[in-house]
């Protein structure tokens, strides 16, 4: 008796070469902030390390964020030593403004700067 015996062809798998795609590294992520700082708290801040009254440091401290917000709006690069810098990155005009996109550098150690003693005694 004949026996049949057949062949399999085994074909070799090509493996395509590796393609070069583009990088998906992220570089920087967006921050959602996890708290706001409104200006009233601003205020009571300024009042907490100074030692003035609430209504002595108000109109200064407005002045000076119309200063440093005016500032930033006109282009101008904020730096104030020892806390940091702001620099503008991009503007652009939009209805009833401008939207700027800025970047910034934060001096390490700036959250504990200290805090001079208080330029008025406190009231009893």
């Amino acid at each position: 008796m004949a026996t049949n015996t057949t062949a399999k062809k085994t074909t070799a798998t090509k493996t395509k070469p590796p393609t070069k795609e583009a990088s998906t590294e992220i570089v920087a992520e967006v921050v959602a902030p996890r708290e706001v700082l409104t200006k009233k708290d601003i205020i009571a801040r300024a009042v907490e390390i100074s030692g003035v009254k609430k209504k002595d440091a108000r109109p200064s401290v407005e002045a000076a964020l119309q200063v440093v917000l005016s500032s930033l709006a006109d282009g101008t690069e904020v730096s104030v030593p020892p806390y940091g810098k702001i620099r503008i990155v991009k503007e652009k005009d939009i209805k009833g403004g401008k939207m700027i996109t800025a970047k910034i550098r934060v001096t390490s150690g700036a959250g504990s700067i200290p805090v001079a003693a208080p330029l008025a005694e406190a009231e009893e």
